[in-house]
């Protein structure tokens, strides 16, 4: 198994050690969350890290969502009250070609207006397949989120090289 697709799974099972059961509802309790459960992503401007842009799309326009499904509990400081979620995106990608990626998103309170988060997955994209013969890729993307008082706010997301020198991306957060 490659580096890239171990990754993932190192960090969930350090998630799962740090908490106070393995099995059962207390690894997520569900009571803590706010009642913004569901959130539209609207994809949308990106930066590529490399030196030559002029080829690449830079409005990578799309449609997502996020479904919370609850809260860790854990003696850890770093994962106590992390909310985990469920996501999806569909959007146009670098080469505007149609590309997809679902997978969990582990977000916790950075201060008192921004979080911090890493989506974990697998993404579709055409290129990626043409240079790997996989249909499918694991990714691992940190981001940052405010938190502010009102249902929309920002997520910046950084898409690790892959290909490419990374990718710097902005969402809008619609809560509901």
């Amino acid at each position: 198994m490659s580096l890239l697709c171990k990754i993932p799974f190192t960090i969930l099972g350090l998630m799962a050690l740090g908490t106070h059961q393995l099995i059962g509802t207390d690894l997520v309790k569900y009571s803590a969350l706010k009642s913004e459960y569901l959130q539209l992503h609207i994809n949308g401007q990106s930066n590529h890290l490399n030196a030559n842009n002029a080829e690449l799309n830079e409005f990578n326009y799309g449609l997502g969502f996020t479904y919370n499904i609850g809260e860790l509990m854990s003696d850890t400081r770093i994962l106590d009250k992390v909310v985990v979620s469920i996501e999806a995106d569909i959007y146009s990608d670098s080469f505007s070609d149609l590309g997809y990626a679902f997978g969990a998103s582990f977000q916790r309170r950075l201060f008192e207006k921004l979080d911090w988060g890493v989506n974990i997955g697998l993404v579709h994209e055409k290129k990626l397949r043409e240079k790997s013969d996989l249909y499918m890729h694991p990714y691992l993307c940190p981001y940052l989120q405010t938190n502010f008082d009102h249902p929309v706010n920002v997520r910046i997301l950084y898409v690790p090289p892959v290909y490419n020198a990374g990718i710097f991306t902005a969402q809008l957060m619609v809560s509901f």
